[in-house]
């Protein structure tokens, strides 16, 4: 007599020729056969999800309100934390395949999302590097912008009391009188600028404690999970730089 490990070897052994097997049964059965083994099927799902159903709800009805809110606290948490490493998943895999793309895929890649007529417009727009800087602490924050510098700055103002960001944050924390706005230099269009933004922003390491980018620039914090840009703005209004 075969050993229960003995048999799960030779199912696994075997289990393609089991397929071969059910795949031709399958092919055989007549329409009437098919739709019956289907029903069937269904039938038994239904019948399996329910005696799930009934054993969960039972164990959970022995489970006094304090575990029941420890039990519903853990999935919370649990949720939580793996939305944030999904998101960052997608993240880092969005990121990459940019990373991929060439000049021209990336050209009609904006292209299409903004229409031709927008694409030609904004790639020969004048587009300006600025920072923002912390008067006290000398953290600083690294932009792009084609519109005017003053107007840059009162939508960063305005922005920050609707939008989860370091910046807004700061802003909100320390008041805009305690922040210097300065254009560092103009480029001949956006696509220039980005490649700036990026280099300065990794060069002076402003994701870090240094400064308040949240990403690494050229598409702002966009590709940034909620809950996380939540965790970090909340972190500094509560405390630090």
């Amino acid at each position: 007599m075969r050993t229960a490990e003995a048999n799960r070897k030779y199912h696994e052994a075997n289990k393609h020729i089991s397929r071969a097997r059910e795949l031709a049964r399958i092919a055989a059965m007549t329409p009437e056969e098919l739709e019956a083994r289907r029903v069937a099927i269904n039938a038994r799902r239904r019948k399996n999800a329910a005696s799930i159903k009934a054993t969960k709800e039972a164990r959970l009805a022995r489970k006094s309100p304090d575990e029941l809110a420890k039990r519903a606290e853990a999935q919370r948490a649990y949720f939580a934390a793996y939305n944030i490493r999904n998101r960052e998943l997608i993240r880092q895999k969005k990121l990459a395949r940019e990373k991929a793309l060439t000049s021209e895929q990336k050209s009609a890649k904006i292209k299409a999302r903004i229409g031709a007529t927008n694409y030609e417009t904004v790639r020969v727009m004048p587009c300006r590097l600025y920072c923002v800087t912390h008067d006290k602490t000398g953290r600083t924050y690294i932009g792009i912008t084609i519109t005017p510098p003053a107007l840059r700055w009162q939508r960063h103002c305005a922005a920050a009391k609707v939008t989860n960001t370091r910046i807004g944050a700061a802003i909100l924390k320390y008041g805009k009188d305690a922040f210097t706005f300065q254009v560092l230099h103009t480029y001949a269009n956006a696509y220039e600028a980005a490649e700036a933004e990026k280099t300065c922003i990794a060069f002076m390491g402003l994701t870090g404690s240094a400064g308040y980018n949240m990403s690494t620039g050229g598409g702002g914090a966009r590709g940034l999970s909620r809950a996380k840009r939540n965790i970090e703005c909340a972190d500094l209004q509560v405390g630090g730089a």
